[in-house]
């Protein structure tokens, strides 16, 4: 599969603050036809300060409370946007020890979607009036951002208007595009934004290092963008915000993220929101067997499944011995497995092979050969695993049986094996595809991490 360059993946403009207002006056398209409350939010991990905590690896939800009637759908320098400037953003960041919610000061946080080359997020000001579109969030460079491929992709609202999920790269970078347009890294942001809680900044730690090919650059981790005019000032699914009190200090909660169609009890949500959990202890990690000396696998936990479709959530308990965890370096894969499903099903997260490292196959390429710890800015190196450990990891997601990890291809994509639940049979399905007339790869990114303790999920 030939990989489009980044030029053709990623671009976005960098006009003066008067520049993108004088435009966007003077070449606006349309606005919306209607008026309702709509709430749009990001969601990564990363590293940052707010105030003078100073946070790693944390989860990092970003909403913006704004209505449809702001969404400005304009050309801005030859670029076609949706835009929206006006509403309250707030920021929320999770460690395993800690929450912070802090709320931006007015005129500094935008939203937006680039149509023209497919990347959405926040964006904001910098100091200069210059636009900084994917920061503190951008969501760009392959993924169902591009809003293309198989059908159920591309039938993506990306008008900033109607509700919508989308992912790819998490770029956290002041200077985007630069870095992928000139094989650096994401600088450190020049200035603070503002909160109410102090100046925050946040940083772009997990990316590959510039190669003498001018490959480098890239942001292995994932990013997600959500609109929902159905829950408006929601903000993320609970349970990725949740702090809960039960369980023991020892506890392990493995966790996968991802969006796509899944049913439950005989009914089905599409383009849901979807959180597996599965919780329990670090002596209970055995050797993967067939995966060599440094991969992985637990079977011993309480799984569970929370959907989060427009107004609705429901949660629900799988059986007991159906679910298992498993990291495999050498097959570049990590996720939630089945007895039932396999490795893939219901959710795994594993390299495709004809891109640049994601941050699973980054991860299992330093656990492989520690010395190519040096393709990869050194906080990669911390997110090593044996499972028994807290971790992060991003890659695109597949949902299906009959997968190959060697070519990330499935053979059964439109006939998932349900899973037992208490609230009945469990299917996720595989929507988002591309590559061939029959779209045989996922284009859809998941995230997997894990957390010790009684905060899990």
């Amino acid at each position: 599969m030939k990989q489009l360059s980044p030029r053709q993946a990623a671009r976005w403009i960098k006009p003066t603050g008067r520049a993108l207002l004088a435009a966007t006056a003077a070449t606006l398209l349309s606005g919306t036809a209607f008026a309702a409350p709509i709430t749009y939010t990001g969601f990564t991990v990363t590293d940052g300060q707010l105030g003078a905590w100073k946070f790693h690896n944390a989860r990092v939800f970003l909403t913006f409370e704004s209505d449809t009637a702001d969404v400005q759908a304009t050309s801005i320098l030859g670029t076609n946007v949706s835009f929206n400037p006006t509403g309250t953003a707030r920021i929320t960041i999770l460690t395993g020890d800690r929450s912070e919610h802090a709320r931006f000061a007015p005129g500094q946080i935008f939203v937006s979607y680039d149509h023209d080359n497919t990347g959405t997020g926040f964006g904001s000001y910098a100091p200069d009036h210059s636009v900084q579109p994917a920061y503190p969030l951008g969501v760009s460079l392959f993924g169902t951002v591009e809003a293309s491929g198989s059908p159920a992709e591309a039938a993506l609202p990306t008008d900033l208007a109607h509700d919508t999920g989308m992912n790819g790269h998490g770029w956290v970078c002041a200077t985007f595009p630069a870095p992928i347009y000139s094989n650096t890294l994401c600088p450190a942001p020049g200035a603070p934004l503002s909160t109410d809680k102090g100046d925050l900044y946040l940083y772009q730690p997990y990316q590959n290092e510039p190669t003498p090919a001018g490959n480098g650059g890239y942001v292995p981790g994932a990013g997600f963008f959500f609109a929902d005019t159905k829950t408006p000032n929601e903000g993320p699914p609970f349970s990725l915000l949740g702090r809960t009190e039960d369980g023991s200090p020892e506890d392990i909660t493995y966790n996968l993220f991802l969006i796509s169609d899944v049913a439950l009890g005989g009914e089905t949500f599409t383009n849901a929101k979807i959180h597996l959990s599965f919780r329990s202890r670090p002596s209970k990690v055995a050797p993967l067997s067939g995966g060599g000396p440094n991969a992985y696998i637990n079977e011993d936990g309480i799984a569970r499944a929370i959907i989060t479709s427009g107004d609705r959530t429901i949660g629900a308990t799988f059986a007991p011995h159906q679910i298992y965890i498993y990291f495999d370096p050498s097959k570049q894969s990590v996720g939630f497995g089945s007895y039932t499903g396999g490795r893939a099903y219901p959710a795994s997260l594993t390299q495709n092979p004809s891109f640049d490292a994601q941050l699973v196959g980054a991860v299992s390429d330093i656990v492989t050969t520690p010395a190519d710890a040096s393709k990869y800015t050194p906080e990669t190196a911390s997110l090593v695993t044996n499972l028994q450990n807290e971790t992060v990891l991003a890659s695109f997601a597949f949902s299906c049986t009959g997968f190959d990890p060697a070519t990330t291809a499935c053979s059964n994509p439109e006939s998932p094996a349900p899973l037992s639940t208490d609230k009945g049979a469990f299917r996720v399905y595989e929507p988002y595809r591309f590559g061939g007339t029959v779209w045989p790869f996922s284009n859809n990114w998941g995230m997997f991490w894990s957390t010790i303790g009684p905060r899990g999920d």
